[in-house]
């Protein structure tokens, strides 16, 4: 990512995009180049994590209740930080500067959050793995050797468990820092002299015409026939609306609307459910493209299944002679 400080953009002819393409997840392009690799080597990971992802969005857009965890909130969150990251990298490639530090402002607020609830988690398997090595020690010392063993691979789950969430949270911070990082500079080249800036849109109406965007993209994708960039994109749009609607308005909040009704939020141990005037529209709209999602989900599978049965351990090459 360009270092340079914010002070340097006042005089750059053409500031540096939020995101730089080394810094965004590698996605299939346009033109079935990546077809091969997608649906013939990873498409059953793909199809059952687009699949999975495609009925939490129906559920939710259908008003119905969804167990949530710390940790599935916070998996939520990330993901779609990072499509607003790339949706924000996009707009401001395109000249769209103020819808770019919307959407970055938003991927800011969801990877905070995100972070937050990652650090708690972290804290509480610390927690439960210092009372087990306790519990352990206690029993070893009574020389309770059945006892003992049970509690030492207990010990060692929960110390796992630790491990990654602590990976999780370092993943985030560094995440988060790069994200201040990119928004303070965006807000600055807005804000320079002759930038012509106008005032910023509304995070929430962003992030759902960013939706619209991937999702029509993804249409385009499946009808020329090309599998691997509609599953993409279809996803990334699904994972946009998703956060709309069961984070709300609580993380797209950047611009300058902000009623009473848009801070309303449903109870329960999830996010803020989104009460703006469209959530409807909204949620027809989730369940379009999530259908849509589930489609090609069931395609690849299908590919996928068809590829192995042609030659065995091989899918790529089957599925790239086809």
């Amino acid at each position: 990512m360009d270092a340079s400080p914010p002070s340097e953009w006042h005089s750059a002819p053409s500031p540096p995009p939020p995101a730089t393409p080394d810094e965004r997840r590698e996605r299939p392009q346009p033109g079935n180049a990546n077809v091969p690799v997608l649906v013939g080597g990873i498409a059953a990971e793909l199809a059952a994590t687009a699949a999975a992802l495609a009925a939490a969005a129906i559920a939710t857009a259908r008003g119905d209740a969804m167990a949530t965890t710390t940790t599935s909130r916070a998996a939520t969150l990330e993901r779609a930080a990072a499509v607003l990251r790339d949706a924000a990298a996009e707009r401001w490639e395109s000249d769209h500067k103020l819808d770019a530090l919307s959407l970055s402002l938003v991927s800011l607020n969801a990877l905070h959050e995100a972070l937050s609830l990652s650090r708690d988690a972290s804290d509480a398997a610390e927690a439960a793995h210092v009372a087990a090595t306790t519990i352990a020690a206690k029993e070893e010392s009574e020389d309770n050797a059945a006892e003992t063993e049970a509690r030492v691979v207990e010990v060692e789950r929960l110390r796992a468990a630790l491990d990654e969430k602590k990976k999780t949270v370092a993943r985030l911070e560094a995440s988060f820092a790069a994200a201040v990082s990119r928004a303070e500079r965006a807000g600055v080249s807005v804000r320079a002299p002759g930038s012509g800036s106008d005032s910023m849109p509304d995070g929430a109406d962003a992030t759902y015409q960013a939706s619209l965007r991937l999702g029509r993209a993804a249409a385009v994708e499946e009808l020329t026939g090309n599998l691997a960039c509609a599953l993409d994109a279809f996803t990334r749009s699904t994972i946009l609306l998703l956060f709309l609607l069961s984070e709300g308005t609580r993380f797209a909040r950047t611009g300058e609307r902000d009623s009473d009704d848009d801070q309303r939020a449903s109870g329960g141990g999830g996010g803020a459910m989104l009460m703006f005037e469209g959530r409807e529209r909204v949620a027809r709209f989730t369940c379009a493209i999530a259908g849509r999602l589930s489609a090609c989900a069931d395609a690849a599978a299908v590919a996928n299944a068809r590829a192995r049965k042609v030659l065995g351990s091989a899918p790529d090459e089957a599925v790239a002679a086809t």
